[in-house]
């Protein structure tokens, strides 16, 4: 029997929903800078009990805004371009 987020994506028509800390994982940044994205409304985050969830959704949308996901498990940023010094 699954429970929780399993049992969530695999009933259809459910969106899969992240925790505040597989979001900082999968975007590769510190929990505290997710929690501030939140907290801000850059991030939109639910409350069902206890702790927050982003929607798949959400994420890839706000991914979009910054980074380029290359597949569904899997956001990569992107390369920064290098400054040049001044002279």
């Amino acid at each position: 029997m699954l429970c929780g987020d399993e049992q969530m994506e695999n009933i259809e028509g459910f969106e899969k929903l992240y925790t505040l800390h597989e979001v900082a994982e999968l975007m590769r940044l510190h929990i505290e800078t997710i929690r501030a994205y939140v907290r801000d409304g850059r991030l939109e985050a639910i409350k069902p009990g206890k702790s927050y969830r982003v929607k798949e959704s959400t994420l890839r949308a706000f991914a979009g805004q910054q980074m380029s996901i290359t597949t569904k498990d899997e956001i990569v940023s992107e390369p920064r371009a290098k400054k040049k010094k001044a002279i």
